[in-house]
């Protein structure tokens, strides 16, 4: 199961930053790790909150097509557990967030520490993200590479792929649209086309991610 790979989450990832310390990466591709106060849905995506009281708080925000087969609520399945995610950090409308395409982006660190018995009948307070985090050995310090010719090279190949894929994506959300507007029963063949574009319009908008990272 994909989601569930730590590995596949945190490959190439030379370091493991506190979510509440992203918004001091925003441009660059990081590995985020934090407990998942709240999770909703919005729309076609899924919002994973840290610090759902805080209007300002960086959020991972989950493009649902990715998880068209499982887990098939990710709102209840990433909520009171420790993840790490990968992405860039973006800022957007003043509030920094990273935008996952990707599962093998995401990955579960473990769920959060059972909560003991109340002895006399009172409520037990929920763990903190504080207190589930100290549990993960401290990491180093983000390295801040330079790009040179190659790099940007690399970052133009990547970008000149990625819109290859622009008339894909344009012919098959037209021909949604259009079985949208016929107000056909079945739109099978529509859904399958859209998806299967959304995959590889995501795909290669993760590589031009990673390719033109600080660029």
């Amino acid at each position: 199961m994909a989601v569930l790979s730590l590995s596949a989450a945190a490959a190439g990832a030379e370091s493991v930053i506190p979510w509440d310390s992203a918004v001091d990466h925003a441009g660059r591709r990081i590995t985020v790790e934090g407990l998942v106060v709240q999770a909703r849905r919005v729309g076609s995506s899924t919002v994973l909150e840290f610090a759902p009281d805080d209007p300002a708080a960086f959020t991972v925000k989950l493009f649902q097509p990715i998880f068209r087969r499982e887990p098939s609520h990710p709102e209840t399945y990433y909520r009171g557990k420790l993840i790490r995610a990968t992405g860039v950090v973006k800022q957007f409308q003043g509030r920094p967030e990273m935008i996952i395409r990707n599962a093998k982006q995401i990955a579960v660190v473990t769920d959060a520490p059972p909560q003991p018995e109340p002895p006399d009948g009172h409520a037990v307070d929920a763990p903190t993200a504080a207190a589930v985090t100290a549990t993960v050995p401290p990491t180093n310090p983000p390295v801040v590479e330079r790009f040179g010719a190659a790099d940007r090279a690399r970052c133009a190949t990547a970008r000149t792929e990625w819109r290859k894929l622009h008339p894909k994506m344009q012919q098959a959300l037209g021909s949604m649209q259009e079985c949208l507007r016929q107000e056909r029963a079945q739109c099978g063949t529509e859904i399958d086309g859209l998806y299967a574009a959304l995959a590889d319009f995501d795909a290669a908008q993760a590589k031009l991610d990673e390719a033109c990272e600080g660029q």
